[in-house]
């Protein structure tokens, strides 16, 4: 190959350059695509579903109608609530901040009024379109300028027993509209009073707001949990009775009243900590949840349209509750990004154009072709040899026809011994 020569040197740089085309447009291509689930809706009935904001009045009705009493469902739930997808899924918190964990709880299938027809397969997903529903974040400590007094807590526990805990809850005076809240283990339950490790005691604390929106729901057929959240509207914040939230918590969280033993209750889900400063991560790690669902349980559970609300079986709920239900079939959509499209296409019609050009100027140009012999060394050197002869430049040209006619393989070779081939570019 002559390494001068300027148009091999392009024919090279475009090759290098087409190469790189074809691969740009399909990386660009493939990491601009995406998996969507869309759901194919085959029976649609009109229903009321969501969940309505905290109302501390129906904490104040139920509360005094169980009478202290409650029962294993409600005791089971509210320790995992937050985790649960029958009711709960994690969202991105209002706030944007790191160290907040935030919780939607929409109108799932627990909110319909309706049983839907069970001639439907496991697969089968219910969408449950805009519905009231509310979020709940929660910030993993108190701001500096937050603390409680003595009044803001609540010891709950059997007067000598080393099962209680000391709750405390008080509007922010940092954070307007938001609330903070917090537990201390106690050592023992004296004269109502939490006895706990003087110097380090078992604590955890959380800062919590509460919104309205709405949101679409799609929720699985089979076990009625919820697999995504759609649509969701602008939050609003919404302030919280904490007269009727503190009732509700102590609801929860009195096993004397309740009549059931200690180890049976949620206040041992806290109690049950280890000493060691070395394991308190574990036990801030469950508790903090546990705090996070009591106070969700408790906001969820005491709204219109919920288990606590006193009217539900005769009320008539707002018409932001009505909306439609319906049973899909999941498919999955491949989704392409236009613009990564359009880029994919302008590469690779460049590339497909030039391929076009060049066999079109091929096609069109007039190639005289080698005169061919019986000898296929001697076309090959007649095609291929250009320049090089080493030893005598002129001697492969220098066969004569007749020569060449009547030549056996060794007169042949002897002519060509010294040529160099050279492929020509």
């Amino acid at each position: 190959m002559d390494e001068n020569n300027p148009l091999l040197a392009l024919a090279d740089l475009s090759r290098l350059l087409l190469m790189a085309m074809i691969w740009v447009a399909g990386i660009v291509l493939f990491v601009n695509i995406r998996v969507s689930t869309v759901y194919d809706a085959f029976y649609t009935s009109s229903v009321t579903a969501g969940a309505a904001v905290f109302d501390g009045s129906f904490a104040k009705a139920m509360v005094a109608a169980f009478n202290g009493s409650i029962t294993y469902q409600i005791l089971a739930f509210s320790n995992t609530f937050v985790t649960n997808t029958q009711f709960s899924v994690r969202s991105t918190p209002v706030s944007c901040a790191a160290q907040y964990d935030s919780y939607i709880f929409p109108g799932a299938m627990w909110s319909l009024n309706v049983t839907l027809p069970a001639n439907s397969s496991d697969e089968t997903v219910v969408k449950i379109e805009n519905s009231p529903a509310i979020q709940i974040d929660f910030n993993q400590s108190i701001a500096n300028g937050d603390s409680f007094l003595p009044h803001d807590c609540t010891v709950y526990g059997e007067d000598g027993s080393n099962v209680g805990i000391e709750l405390c809850l008080a509007k922010s005076k940092v954070s307007s509209g938001w609330m903070i809240a917090g537990v201390t283990v106690c050592t023992q339950v004296l004269d109502g009073s939490c006895l706990s490790f003087a110097r380090d005691p078992l604590q955890i604390n959380t800062t919590f707001s509460l919104y309205s929106l709405t949101a679409s729901t799609a929720c699985m057929r089979s076990n009625n949990s919820i697999i995504s959240v759609t649509h969701i509207g602008e939050p609003t914040l919404q302030d919280i009775d904490m007269d009727g939230l503190s009732l509700a918590l102590g609801w929860l969280l009195n096993y004397t009243a309740q009549g059931i033993p200690a180890m049976a209750s949620l206040v041992f889900m806290f109690s049950n900590g280890d000493t060691d400063p070395n394991d308190r991560h574990d036990w801030s790690t469950a508790s903090d949840l546990s705090l996070k669902s009591i106070l969700a349980f408790s906001v969820w559970l005491f709204s219109v349209n919920n288990g606590g609300d006193p009217l539900k079986p005769t009320r008539r709920l707002p018409s932001e509750f009505e909306t439609s239900a319906s049973l899909c079939r999941p498919l999955e959509k491949v989704i392409v990004d236009r613009g990564a499209f359009i880029a994919y296409i302008v590469l690779q019609s460049t590339v497909l154009l030039f391929f076009w050009i060049v066999v079109i100027w091929r096609w069109t140009q007039t190639t005289l072709l080698q005169e061919s012999s019986s000898y296929p060394l001697v076309d090959f050197a007649a095609k291929f040899v250009r320049n090089e002869v080493v030893a005598q430049p002129d001697q492969i040209w220098e066969v004569e026809k007749d020569f060449l006619r009547d030549a056996g393989s060794s007169d042949v070779i002897e002519v060509l011994m010294d040529a160099r081939v050279v492929r020509q570019g």
